[in-house]
């Protein structure tokens, strides 16, 4: 606006100077002043054709709290002046519902845009709308831009050694049997029931078939491997998805460095069923747990929704209130950063 304005004041002056003055000279520079439109289009329209961004991020992956720096620079010829070369950058997390877009223009030839990681998850970076220029702003031609970059931002690993300690007694002292299906282990019973043609002789309850004056059988439970289920529930507020998502990635990977198996399981906003993987390795996890951090994740979902949960001998569950093992919580405490 400020650059047309001062256009104007040189059109008028010139047009001043040409009709008091009428000569040769005050012509020409009137005609000059009347084709400075003409004059930048063409160079806007030279920077247009000839300029282009280079996008570049010095880490891909960083922590909660930790700093990327993002580097937009340009190349140009350098026989016509350019004029001015801003444009629109994004700054996009699905996870957090953060969505910020700002304008910048070049001073130089770089221009470097420093990020702070406040909230985990993916951020999908993007440079668009670049616009070119002349000085007085009388000519702006737009240009898409497709440069786009992710970058992920991880929790931290907690200090969670009191939760896991309690964990431990309670996942690997124990025999687990299926509560819905009878097995063959009858040092568990799983039930007592009336006789049927062909139920074995060694399995009469005939204590109790004495009393009840009819032939009871004992049905024997099923053993179920020691197999973990880990869930989590996000909610609305990003900073309470930090923590659970820093605890469930703590317990994960505690997990996969005693090369426990354990299934993870959780929902995709939009999708209709339960997405469902096995991990025992820690590179494994820690890979998909990043792919993971790049969907639209479910939030406030129901976990008693979840299928076939009654193969697990565990199931952990994430919350804003901390770790719970099949329902009861444990890990509340407030837990510190890994030193």
């Amino acid at each position: 606006m400020k650059g047309r304005f001062a256009y104007f004041l040189f059109i008028l002056g010139a047009g001043l100077f040409y009709l008091f003055y009428n000569g040769y000279l005050s012509f020409l520079i009137f005609i000059f002043i009347l084709t400075v439109p003409l004059i930048s289009f063409l160079l806007s329209l030279i920077g247009y054709f000839q300029t282009h961004l280079e996008v570049s991020l010095d880490h891909s992956v960083i922590h909660l709290n930790e700093e990327a720096k993002v580097t937009i620079k340009r190349s140009q010829t350098k026989l016509f002046p350019v004029g001015k070369i801003t444009f629109s950058f994004l700054y996009d997390q699905p996870l957090s519902t953060i969505h910020q877009s700002q304008d910048y223009a070049f001073e130089d030839e770089e221009i470097h845009i420093i990020l702070k990681a406040q909230h985990c998850g993916n951020i999908e970076i993007q440079v668009y709308h670049v616009y070119f220029s002349d000085y007085f702003s009388l000519i702006s031609l737009k240009k898409r831009s497709r440069h786009t970059l992710s970058l992920m931002v991880l929790p931290p690993l907690l200090n969670i050694e009191a939760t896991i300690e309690q964990l431990n007694c309670q996942t690997h002292q124990n025999v687990y049997y299926d509560p819905h299906h009878p097995g063959d282990d009858y040092s568990e019973l799983f039930d007592i029931r009336s006789y049927q043609e062909g139920d074995a002789l060694n399995r009469i309850h005939w204590k109790l078939s004495m009393k009840s004056r009819n032939l009871m059988v004992k049905e024997g439970s099923l053993p179920i491997d020691d197999h973990i289920l880990l869930t989590f529930c996000l909610t609305h507020q990003a900073d309470q998805n930090d923590r659970i998502l820093s605890l469930f990635h703590s317990l994960a990977t505690y997990l996969c460095l005693q090369e426990i198996p354990f299934d993870i399981q959780y929902k995709v906003l939009r999708h209709h069923d339960v997405i469902t993987h096995s991990f025992v390795q820690l590179e494994q996890y820690e890979t998909y747990f990043q792919e993971m951090l790049t969907f639209p994740l479910e939030k406030e979902y129901i976990f008693s929704d979840l299928s076939d949960q009654t193969r697990y001998s565990e199931h952990y569950h994430v919350n804003e209130w901390g770790i719970s093992e099949n329902g009861i919580l444990i890990g509340g405490e407030d837990n510190e950063h890994r030193s």
